[in-house]
């Protein structure tokens, strides 16, 4: 169930290579990812709870890093 997180440090590297994001905006998802990784870690009963923000943060990265929304 870590694959969300690992695709997300993908997309945020791959997303400032391009400079298809600002680094203001991987902060601020970069706390994000960092809250929801703590949460899925340590609180493992309610670990789905933190994985779907993330498969929603990566849906939006692919769509931002792929063009799509444009």
């Amino acid at each position: 169930m870590l694959i969300p997180f690992v695709l997300f440090v993908i997309l945020i590297v791959w997303g400032l290579i391009d400079t298809e994001i600002y680094a203001k905006e991987a902060i601020i998802l970069g706390a994000i990812w960092l809250i929801c990784l703590f949460g899925y870690l340590f609180l493992r009963s309610f670990g789905f709870y933190f994985v779907v923000p993330m498969a929603l943060i990566d849906i939006y990265l692919l769509v931002k890093m792929t063009g799509s929304g444009r």
